[in-house]
């Protein structure tokens, strides 16, 4: 063994050393883990493989299509068995008060056309059996955002929890249930074609508090709704949390989802069973705002993590 020491690199030149980069390039540093307030998940084939905060984003529209557009018929067969379900409620309403209103006979001019009070209950039910489908289709888009596919299964995975899904669905419809009581109380005005100034102004106060409504309850109350449907929250703590997290931030949605509303209906302007297919674009904006306020609520994937994007 020899006791001669290593020998000892020089000092490097004044200008610093000058080495080509190895094979492959410079190795960047391993992405940091996501924060409390990122959505730590993956997500698939959507092509958004940034961390988003919550908060609420306009291309989530643009997001949302792309959603729908992957996978037309799933979404559609979701939107034919809400528009079936509420269709034959309707049809049974139509049918009740038919029968109700001649079942005295043919009102007579000036006579009040006078509904049941059994009539107006199947209008309630009609506004309920709707919004639970829609947390249905809210569902489908999540379980999309959660896999990257659309499939029936989380269509139907509301219904696990029943009794949550029919307490949420009751709150959203509220002001459903507010219209068909308005329009029972004012029913012997409308009647006669007479609107007098009372009628007038409680239509104009119903339309202020639905303003209120989608500024500030329709976003917290359709999070905390689909929140208390598949996850392991009551009801009330699902809507307090939303509340809590969306701040004011619920304004904007509110506007976001009625711009969503909108488009959603553009298939109904085009044909009007195109409306099959372009339903689901408004409840997908839920899913993905779903996603960004609840992302707790998400499976955890590191192993499927994209690529940090290089900063400068």
């Amino acid at each position: 063994m020899s006791d001669t020491p290593p020998e000892q690199p020089s000092p490097p030149p004044s200008g610093g050393w000058s080495q080509p980069p190895p094979p492959g390039g410079w190795q960047q540093p391993p992405p940091q883990a996501p924060t409390q307030f990122e959505s730590n998940y993956y997500r698939g084939p959507l092509g958004r493989s940034f961390f988003r905060p919550p908060g609420v984003y306009w291309d989530s529209l643009q997001v949302a299509f792309d959603m729908l557009r992957s996978d037309w018929g799933t979404y559609a067969l979701g939107t034919l068995i809400l528009g079936g379900a509420t269709l034959l409620i309707g049809m049974v309403a139509s049918g009740a008060t038919i029968l109700g209103v001649f079942s005295k006979g043919v009102p007579g001019p000036g006579q009040a056309l006078t509904l049941p009070l059994w009539a107006y209950a199947i209008q309630v039910v009609q506004q309920v059996v709707a919004n639970v489908f829609i947390l249905c289709l809210i569902s489908l888009g999540v379980g999309q955002v959660k896999r990257g596919t659309a499939a029936m299964a989380d269509f139907f995975l509301p219904f696990r929890r029943a009794a949550n899904t029919f307490v949420a669905s009751l709150v959203l419809s509220l002001p459903g249930i507010f219209w068909i009581c308005l329009n029972m109380v004012t029913q012997h005005d409308l009647a006669k074609d007479s609107f007098s100034t009372p009628v007038i102004g409680a239509y104009l106060f119903t339309l202020f508090l639905a303003i209120l409504w989608l500024l500030f309850a329709q976003g917290p109350l359709l999070l905390g709704s689909i929140a208390a449907s598949i996850s392991e929250r009551a009801p009330l703590e699902s809507f307090s949390v939303a509340y809590k997290r969306m701040g004011w931030n619920a304004a904007m949605f509110g506007l976001l989802y009625f711009v969503a509303t909108l488009a959603s209906g553009l298939g109904l302007v085009a044909c009007c069973i195109g409306v099959i297919f372009t339903y689901a674009l408004s409840t997908n904006v839920v899913a993905l705002h779903y996603t960004y306020y609840f992302p707790e609520d998400m499976p955890e994937q590191p192993e499927q993590f994209p690529p940090a994007p290089a900063t400068g």
